[in-house]
């Protein structure tokens, strides 16, 4: 499975194509995603009924395709929580109306799945379409989704992504649930970032997916169990593993210091990986092999990269 063009919203200036600058979250002033002009590729009209999951996501894609002029064959999803906000909006107004006269925007929007429905609306593409809600491996399971898909129904080119939002209402219920338990609550993050995926390589092809391994209510030793040697890559993103664990002779990025926790961080983490690859990462030179790595509980991820030359 190869990957070819991605385009990533996050609180860096993933938007830019040029060399990127990571900034840590911790030294921001504000934490806020930089949102590009949406109007570019979505028309007015239709952003003014969408929410921020539906904007990140739908121009990320659309980007991703350069504009809808690239009809995938597939579309596949991977969301923790999905549009949450409009699931909120929809509850408030059922609670403030009594469950009378309810707009149906809010609900229409507020499945999972609005996102992936979104982009087939766009591009008019009645083609197999997913979403994928497993918790902190969906966007894994994305990609496992997208490889089967490419190998057993002998499909060409799947368009995959990763999208989460952070709500005010979702960061307060957090805060809440974190000091019942004592618990440190992380940097809560969000973003979105899509991938073209083909079968066979082309001219926009930059690397090959070589692993994609997860575990979920995992007890032991997922790096020993799935057999990972961490010395074959070049850089290891990092996210959430201990670091004694890792080889002090690879480089490692904790990524979640600049796009914070939420469920698909590790589409950020795998647009990241790119860059180090196509030499558009700050400070990071020389990388051909890159080993995404994700805990979050006793969840975990890996997604492999190696660049690719026609």
């Amino acid at each position: 499975m190869y990957i070819g063009k991605s385009a990533c919203i996050s609180y860096q200036n993933t938007i830019a194509d040029e060399v990127l600058k990571l900034v840590s979250i911790s030294k921001m002033e504000e934490v806020n995603v930089m949102e590009p002009q949406y109007k570019e590729l979505i028309k007015p009209a239709l952003l003014r009924r969408m929410s921020s999951v539906l904007k990140m996501g739908t121009y990320s894609a659309m980007n991703c395709l350069s504009g809808g002029e690239i009809t995938p064959e597939a579309i596949i999803v991977g969301t923790g929580l999905g549009c949450v906000r409009d699931t909120i909006s929809f509850l408030e107004q059922s609670i403030h109306n009594d469950e009378q006269t309810l707009a149906p925007t809010a609900f229409i929007q507020s499945t999972h799945n609005s996102i992936g429905g979104q982009i087939a609306l766009l591009l008019q593409n009645y083609r197999y379409n997913m979403t994928m809600v497993q918790n902190s491996v969906s966007f894994e399971m994305a990609l496992l989704d997208a490889q089967l898909q490419l190998e057993i129904e002998n499909l060409n080119h799947i368009l995959v992504g990763g999208v989460d939002e952070l709500t005010p209402e979702l960061a307060n219920l957090l805060k809440q649930l974190a000091d019942k338990v004592g618990g440190t609550l992380p940097q809560l993050g969000q973003g979105a970032a899509f991938f073209n995926l083909t079968k066979a390589p082309n001219a926009e092809t930059s690397a090959k997916v070589n692993l994609i391994e997860t575990r979920q209510h995992f007890e032991g030793n997922f790096i020993e169990t799935v057999g990972l040697h961490l010395s074959e890559y070049d850089l290891i993103l990092n996210g959430g593993f201990d670091e004694n664990v890792l080889p002090k002779s690879t480089s490692i990025l904790n990524f979640k210091d600049y796009c914070g926790e939420y469920f698909t961080a590790p589409a950020f983490a795998t647009h990241l990986a790119l860059l180090a690859i196509n030499d558009k990462l700050e400070n990071v030179e020389n990388v051909s092999r890159v080993l995404v790595l994700n805990k979050f509980g006793n969840n975990y991820g890996a997604i492999g990269l190696e660049r690719f030359d026609l």
